[in-house]
């Protein structure tokens, strides 16, 4: 995993840590939002730096 990719995991967890304080969402569901989270990311805003990501 390269580290950008580890930003937007960050990033994502913080986003779900938002989202869903409580309960704590299923692990099954965090790992297929952690996986669309980057590959949308990664997909969309190649061109970006991840402080430019609102």
């Amino acid at each position: 995993m390269s580290e950008d990719q580890r930003h937007l995991l960050d990033d994502h967890d913080e986003f779900m840590e938002q989202l869903m304080p409580y309960p704590r969402p299923p692990p099954r569901y965090v790992q297929w939002s952690r996986l669309i989270w980057v590959l949308h990311k990664e997909a969309n805003l190649p061109h970006q730096s991840r402080l430019q990501v609102s």
